[in-house]
């Protein structure tokens, strides 16, 4: 009896040193093996259960007819089983190291449906299951399901609401999407559980979004919160001069941040520095600092001087150049001179590359509010009584087509103050 029990514990021992064999295996990333492992423990558990299993008719007598399965009845007494089974950890281990396994195999299908399986053995419990739907999340972003990733990710979210990569990874990932106000709510989350952001990127991140529901104040703070971490980022500066110039109304931080722009962006950010002094030659004209304004907009023009000449120079050098390839191409033609084929390509190559230059140069430029600051700089002209300049000014402004028959008029009264001399 003894040497009995002793054999039993033994085979006990081995049956559970099997069951768990595939762990090692998993941490050594020997996930084929493992897999293989896990599946066969699965098959040998499911074909211990036969309690919903039907005996196939091929048992059943040809000649006792009363005791065959009667399909009818069979149908009409059908129950729904609900997707929880049991509790039954051992289950609900295999199927999640076997979504595991299947995931690192990218048998992405297989690992969906092993995670589903593993919660028909368990019931949902908060924080220690939100593990399972991240791994599930990883599974459909791998596999290109986006809206299931997101749905995953949001549950784990849910289950385990102080975790702040979950909510962090969630925001993040919800940033591209139409739905801004789920990526606000998880990104401040993940901000509130850790304090402050790691990826100062995420401050941009949310004052994106909060600017593109038109929460500008809150825009403004994320914008300070960035800055006050990285102080000489140019752009993020100019990017809340502008929300603070255009949408929050604070014209004395937006004058002194356009200042400090200008002193930190490149020589060749034209855009944004003609834009600086655009927009402080408007806050000065608002506090009737008239020279100071004038200046401001002067620069602005020497701005939309230089990106003029730099369109014309780029023009001659494309007109050059296709002169160039007209040459080549004759020679191709009438020469047969396949050496030169290559060169051709390549020149053709550079002309398309320049002419998209070229567009997008056209396309700054038409950015420039240069009618408007002609405008603006012929009124101040006027006020600070510089007749003759103003006069230039609107003309200027009605060649730009900005209130052509309003500056008419007042070139024409600035004529006539000029003649009667008051």
């Amino acid at each position: 009896m003894k040497f009995l029990i002793q054999i039993l514990f033994l085979l006990s021992a081995t049956l559970v040193s099997a069951q768990e064999s595939y762990e090692p295996l998993i941490s050594s990333g020997n996930y084929k093996d493992a897999y293989a492992q896990i599946k066969k423990r699965l098959e040998e558990i499911y074909s211990s259960k036969v309690d919903d299993k039907r005996i196939p008719n091929d048992f059943i007598s040809l000649g006792s007819a009363e005791e065959r399965i009667d399909l009818n009845r069979l149908f009409s007494e059908r129950k729904a089983e609900p997707y929880f089974i049991e509790n039954n950890p051992e289950l609900f281990k295999l199927h999640r190291f076997a979504g595991l396994c299947a995931y690192n195999l990218r048998e992405y299908d297989s690992a969906v449906s092993h995670y589903y399986q593993c919660f028909r053995f368990k019931e949902i419990e908060f924080v220690s299951d939100s593990a399972v739907f991240y791994e599930l999340s990883r599974v459909y972003k791998e596999a290109g399901y986006f809206r299931a990733y997101l749905n995953s990710l949001e549950q784990a979210c849910s289950l385990d609401k102080a975790n702040a990569e979950y909510a962090l990874e969630l925001g993040r990932a919800l940033y591209a999407g139409r739905d801004k106000k789920r990526s606000i709510l998880y990104l401040e989350r993940y901000l509130s559980i850790k304090g402050e952001a790691e990826d100062l990127n995420d401050y941009i991140l949310l004052a994106n979004l909060h600017s593109d529901i038109n929460r500008y104040l809150a825009t403004a703070d994320y914008y300070r919160k960035y800055l006050a971490k990285k102080s000489d980022d140019a752009p993020a500066i100019y990017a809340l001069a502008f929300i603070c110039y255009n949408n929050v109304g604070s014209l004395d931080e937006a004058l002194n941040l356009f200042k400090r722009a200008l002193e930190l962006l490149p020589a060749d950010d034209i855009l944004r520095r003609h834009k600086c002094n655009e927009y402080s030659g408007d806050i000065l004209y608002r506090n009737l600092r008239f020279q100071e304004a004038y200046e401001a907009y002067s620069r602005t023009v020497e701005y939309e001087t230089k990106i003029d000449s730099a369109v014309n120079q780029k023009k001659d050098e494309i007109i050059d150049m296709r002169k160039t390839a007209r040459e080549l191409k004759t020679s191709l033609l009438k020469q047969k001179n396949y050496e030169k084929f290559k060169e051709y390509q390549l020149l053709e190559r550079r002309i398309e590359i320049m002419e998209y230059e070229l567009i997008q140069q056209n396309y700054e430029r038409r950015k420039l509010s240069s009618g408007k600051v002609r405008w603006n700089s012929a009124e101040i002209l006027e006020k600070l009584e510089r007749n003759e300049e103003a006069i230039k000014y609107y003309q200027a402004s009605a060649d730009f087509d900005y209130k052509a028959p309003q500056a008419r008029e007042r070139i024409i009264k600035l004529q006539l103050k000029i003649k009667r001399g008051y």
